[in-house]
């Protein structure tokens, strides 16, 4: 992700960070949900169908399917929250956010809205 990754790394860590400490998702985790907020945004943005709190939804109760903690799954739910608003402020300053290469794979939107999330490479 490059640049995008940097930019909303700063985001997500604030989100993550209640009563100013960094919470511990476990790394994959943290992954899946900046990604996947990201991605949501970018399609949201581009004009591709989404259904971002449907996907959500399904990324929190995946993640606790996986088994991870109540407590997780929330902060995970924020992030993605987080995440998700911060970056649609950028993406809307942005006039190029919507080249073709920059939009995500409509194939993997629809399969978030089904409720998997394939692992990180």
């Amino acid at each position: 992700m490059g640049r995008v990754a940097v930019i909303a790394a700063g985001l997500l860590a604030s989100a993550c960070a209640p009563s100013g400490s960094m919470m511990a998702l476990p790394e994959a985790e943290f992954n899946r949900t900046f990604r996947t907020a990201i991605e949501v945004a970018t399609a949201e943005h581009c004009g591709g169908p989404v259904d971002p709190g449907r996907i959500r939804y399904n990324l929190t109760t995946f993640q606790a399917e996986r088994g991870l903690s109540a407590t997780d799954v929330e902060h995970s739910g924020r992030a993605f929250d987080k995440t998700l608003n911060d970056y649609r402020l950028k993406l809307r300053a942005n006039p190029g956010a919507c080249a073709p290469d920059k939009r995500p794979d409509p194939s993997k939107i629809a399969l978030y809205e089904r409720g998997p999330f394939p692992d990180i490479p």
